[in-house]
C-alpha cells in the first residue's frame, strides 16, 4: 500500500503547471508578435542610401538586415511597375556587393578571419549564380574604401578576388588552436613535388591521409581487435539471453544485463574500452580539418581529373573549377566510399548484422548530404576518400589476423587480476559501480514482488512503523 500524496505536493505541482502554461502562452504570443513584419515605409532608393551610409561607417552586421529589406522592397516595387528581371537582378547584385564589401572591410580592419570567411562564403555562393552575368563581372559599384582597400569602385568579381587574397594572407599567420602551424605543414607537403597544379595538391592530400593513418594505426588496431574479442563473446551472451527468457518470451532485462557485465569482467573485457581509441583519434582529425581550411585558397591552384576550369565552365559550374571549391561529384564518390567501407567491415554482432549495416549506411548518407550544404574544399574531400581507403584496408587486414582465444582472468577468490594503467582501473571501477546499481534494482524488484505475493495470502493487518510507512505482517505459525 503506497502512502497518499501530501496536499502540499499537489499544490506545488499545480503552481508549477500553471507557471509552465503561462510562460508557454507568453512565448507563443511574443513569438507571434515578433514574427509579424513591421511595414517599412521607405522606398528601395531610400534603403539603398542607408546601406551606402552603413558601408561608409563599417556596420557589417546591420547592413545585412538592410540588404534583405532592400531586396524585398525592390521586388515589391518591380512587380507593381513591371520592371524587367534583368534590371532587378542588377540592383540585387549591387546590394550584395555593397553588403559583402562592408563585411570584408570589417574583417580586414579587425583582423578577424571569421568575418572574412562569412563574406567569402556569401560571395562564393553568389559568384556561382552570377559569374556569367555582366552585372557581376563588369558593373562598377560605388563603395567607401579604406587604406588597405582603397578602391572607391569595385565589381563583384573584383571584390571576390580581393576577399580571397586578404583571407589567404590572414590564414598564413594563423595557428590552429593557437600552437600548430597547419598552413605551413600542408604547404610543405605541396612543395615536396614542386607545387604542380595537376599533381602536387592531390598528392599532398594522399600523403596527409597516409601520415594521419600511420599515427592512429595503433589505436585503430586496438579498437578493431577489441571488436573481434566482443564477437567471441556473442555466443555466450546468446546463452545468457536464453537463460533469462521465460516461456512467454519475456526477457528479464536487469538480470540479463547483470550477468552479461559479470561475464565481461570474468574475461577481462570492458565494453566501454572500444570507445576510448575512437575518441582519442578525434583531436587529430579536427586538427587536420582546421589546417586544410586555412590552406583552402592555396588549394584553388590545384586541379584533379574533372575538377578544372574548362569542365566547370562547360557544366555550368556543377563541377568545381579547382580543389579549393566544393565539387558535388566528388561528394558522391565520398559517400559511395563510406558505404563500401561499411559493407566491407565485418559486424561485431552477427545477430544484428543487418541493423548495424543499415545504421552505417544511414550515417554515411546523412554525412554526405550535410556536406552538400557546407562548402568544403575538394582537397579535403579527397583527403577523406584516401583516409577511407586506408582505414578499410586496415580493417580487412585486422579481421584476417588470428585472434587469441578467450581466457578467463578471474581469480579463485572471485576477484579480477589488476590491470595496469589509470584508465583501465577507472573503467573497471565504473563497471563495478554499474553492476552494483543493477543488483540494487534486482533486489528492489524482488522485494516488491515478494511483498505483492505475500500480500495476497497474508492477513491484512497493518501497523505504522517508526518512519510512518505501513507494515504488512504475516500470521505467525503455531506449533502443533
Amino acid at each position: 500500500m503506497s502512502q497518499p500524496q501530501k496536499p502540499g505536493s499537489n499544490l506545488l505541482t499545480a503552481i508549477l503547471l500553471a507557471t509552465t502554461v503561462f510562460l508557454g502562452l507568453q512565448l507563443l504570443n511574443g513569438g507571434a508578435s515578433r514574427n509579424q513584419p513591421v511595414a517599412d515605409k521607405r522606398t528601395s532608393t531610400q534603403i539603398l542610401a542607408d546601406m551606402r551610409k552603413m558601408n561608409a561607417e563599417g556596420k557589417d552586421i546591420t547592413i545585412q538586415t538592410e540588404r534583405r529589406a532592400y531586396e524585398a522592397k525592390l521586388r515589391e516595387e518591380a512587380k507593381a511597375a513591371k520592371t524587367p528581371e534583368s534590371e532587378v537582378k542588377k540592383k540585387v547584385i549591387e546590394s550584395w556587393v555593397l553588403a559583402m564589401h562592408t563585411s570584408t572591410k570589417a574583417g580586414i580592419e579587425f583582423r578577424q578571419a571569421g568575418r572574412l570567411s562569412t563574406a567569402f562564403n556569401s560571395l562564393d555562393h553568389e559568384r556561382k549564380a552570377y559569374l556569367g552575368d555582366e552585372a557581376w563581372s563588369k558593373a562598377k559599384i560605388a563603395v567607401h574604401g579604406i587604406s588597405s582597400m582603397p578602391q572607391t569602385e569595385i565589381t563583384g568579381e573584383e571584390l571576390y578576388q580581393v576577399t580571397v587574397g586578404k583571407l589567404g594572407e590572414l590564414n598564413r599567420g594563423e595557428m590552429v588552436w593557437g600552437f600548430f602551424p597547419g598552413y605551413q605543414a600542408i604547404d610543405w607537403l605541396v612543395k615536396l613535388t614542386g607545387s604542380q597544379a595537376w599533381f602536387s595538391y592531390t598528392f599532398a592530400a594522399l600523403l596527409l591521409a597516409l601520415i594521419v593513418r600511420a599515427i592512429v594505426f595503433p589505436l585503430a588496431q586496438k579498437q578493431l581487435m577489441f571488436s573481434r574479442q566482443m564477437m567471441q563473446l556473442q555466443p555466450l551472451a546468446a546463452e545468457l539471453k536464453k537463460k533469462h527468457t521465460n516461456k512467454q518470451g519475456q526477457l528479464d532485462q536487469q538480470k540479463f544485463q547483470l550477468e552479461t557485465m559479470q561475464m565481461y569482467r570474468e574475461y577481462g573485457i570492458n565494453p566501454a574500452a572500444g570507445c576510448a581509441p575512437a575518441l582519442a583519434q578525434m583531436p587529430l582529425f579536427l586538427l587536420v580539418f582546421q589546417s586544410m581550411l586555412l590552406y583552402r585558397f592555396e588549394f584553388s591552384k590545384g586541379l584533379f581529373a574533372w575538377i578544372n576550369p574548362a569542365t566547370s565552365a562547360s557544366s555550368n559550374h556543377f563541377f568545381a573549377a579547382n580543389l579549393g571549391q566544393n565539387d558535388y561529384l566528388l561528394l558522391i564518390v565520398y559517400g559511395v566510399s563510406m558505404v563500401i567501407a561499411t559493407y566491407l567491415q565485418p559486424v561485431t554482432d552477427p545477430n544484428n548484422a543487418k541493423q548495424q549495416r543499415l545504421m552505417g549506411i544511414g550515417v554515411s548518407v546523412m554525412v554526405t548530404v550535410m556536406m552538400f550544404f557546407y562548402p568544403l574544399p575538394s582537397a579535403f574531400v579527397l583527403y577523406w576518400i584516401f583516409l577511407n581507403i586506408f582505414s578499410t584496408l586496415q580493417s580487412l587486414r585486422a579481421y584476417r589476423l588470428p585472434v587469441p582465444p578467450l581466457q578467463k582472468v578471474a581469480t579463485v577468490a572471485g576477484g579480477v587480476r589488476p590491470k595496469s594503467g589509470f584508465f583501465a582501473k577507472l573503467m573497471e571501477e565504473q563497471q563495478k559501480a554499474q553492476e552494483e546499481m543493477l543488483r540494487e534494482k534486482i533486489r528492489g524488484n524482488e522485494k516488491n514482488g515478494a511483498s505483492d505475493q505475500n500480500g495476497k495470502a497474508a492477513v491484512q493487518t497493518t501497523e505504522e512503523g517508526a518512519d510512518g510507512e505501513p507494515k504488512l505482517y504475516k500470521p505467525k505459525k503455531t506449533k502443533k
